[in-house]
């Protein structure tokens, strides 16, 4: 009897708990249908492409750089904006420089820092913007916190990127 009871313990910790799951890029992407109403200078139409996304060590087990970028190169695919090949007027980096987790929690509050630098091709900055976002889970939504913690992180990314693109469209080059 006793090792049953330390059985079902043994598995309810580990529905609750879990292992950590990066979040997936799809889930980060801004779709064309919330970008149609935005407006851009017509220099940036098809001028940008994303070179380099930077995290430090805190991000990789909940935001792969990798994954980041290309939400980002497809979000700005889905504004008009980014060349879909030759050579880029613009180039944009981020650094995800902040990414702040809670431990445990039912509702899961994540929020992301990026610094993005809009360059010319020549090297020159031309635009520079930091975004701080925030993405929320509830326990309703997903019962295992891992899930929700997911779910938190690619809202948070997803929101910072699209801020990140609202800017953009103020920006007159």
């Amino acid at each position: 009897m006793r090792n049953l009871a330390l059985f079902g313990l043994v598995v309810v910790t580990s529905l609750l708990t879990g292992c950590a799951s990066l979040a997936l890029q799809e889930n980060m992407v801004v779709p064309a249908t919330t970008l149609s109403t935005k407006s851009f200078d017509t220099g940036l139409k098809k001028a940008i492409v994303v070179t380099d996304v930077v995290g430090d060590e805190k991000t990789y087990g909940f935001l792969a750089s990798n994954d980041f970028k290309t939400a980002l190169s497809n979000s700005l695919d889905n504004a008009g904006l980014l060349i879909p090949s030759g050579k880029a007027k613009y180039e944009v980096t981020a650094l995800l420089s902040k990414v702040e987790l809670p431990a445990f929690a039912i509702t899961m509050n994540a929020t992301i820092t990026v610094d993005y630098v809009v360059k010319e091709a020549g090297g020159k900055e031309v635009f520079k913007k930091t975004v701080v976002s925030q993405g929320v889970a509830t326990g309703s939504e997903a019962f295992v916190g891992t899930k929700r913690l997911q779910m938190a992180v690619e809202r948070s990314a997803k929101s910072n990127i699209g801020s990140f693109i609202d800017a953009l469209s103020g920006f007159k080059p």
